[in-house]
């Protein structure tokens, strides 16, 4: 079984593919290490402390890095909502950005979307997909885990977070914002096969 790392944003659906892989009897580890699939959106970042939840994984072997992607306009809005304040606080020293510099809540997450999904793009050797193709990849991710033929997938690990309590967010609204983050998150939102 090959070694990988999985990152994405926070709120990009990384502990639905863990339950997924725990569904399918194969270990890994969220937001925590693990010797054959360690999946946190902290490994995005090349620091020492990863929110004091795990050590370092890059001193070790890895064979691949899996970069997982999630609609701008939906994961936004859930890390705005949801990402706890002591993210932010880790974060500002690798991004430099920081809530208080920002009109909104969904403001900031736009620029921080397009900021760590580029950190997640520095890792490498990259495999890009998206969460919302999640079913459709699934074999691939038993194949380049060298595990066979992958079992079918449970419907529990099918479902990501789109609470009907959250106000949606558009693209217009993500232009209020400026042109310099909508342009960033509207480029980045093509390049991995997003409509926009």
């Amino acid at each position: 079984m090959k070694s990988i790392v999985i990152v994405g944003t926070p709120r990009s659906g990384t502990q639905r593919v863990h339950s997924a892989f725990g569904h399918a009897k194969v270990g890994s580890a969220w937001e925590t290490d693990h010797e054959n699939i360690t999946i946190s959106c902290f490994l995005a970042a090349d620091v020492d402390d990863y929110n004091h939840r795990h050590r370092p994984y890059w001193d070790r072997h890895v064979d691949e890095v899996w970069h997982q992607t999630r609609h701008p306009l939906h994961c936004i809005v859930s890390m705005a909502d949801v990402t706890p304040p002591s993210v932010w606080v880790w974060q500002h020293p690798i991004t430099g950005l920081h809530p208080r510099n920002y009109r909104s809540r969904r403001e900031f997450c736009a620029y921080f979307w397009a900021r760590w999904n580029e950190e997640c793009e520095r890792r490498g050797p990259i495999w890009q997909y998206r969460v919302e193709d999640f079913e459709r990849v699934w074999p691939e991710m038993w194949k380049r885990l060298d595990l066979g033929e992958a079992p079918e997938i449970s419907p529990r690990s099918m479902e990501l977070d789109r609470s009907s309590q959250r106000e949606p967010m558009t693209w217009d609204e993500l232009r209020s914002f400026g042109p310099t983050v909508h342009d960033n998150v509207r480029r980045l939102a093509e390049k991995y096969g997003y409509e926009t």
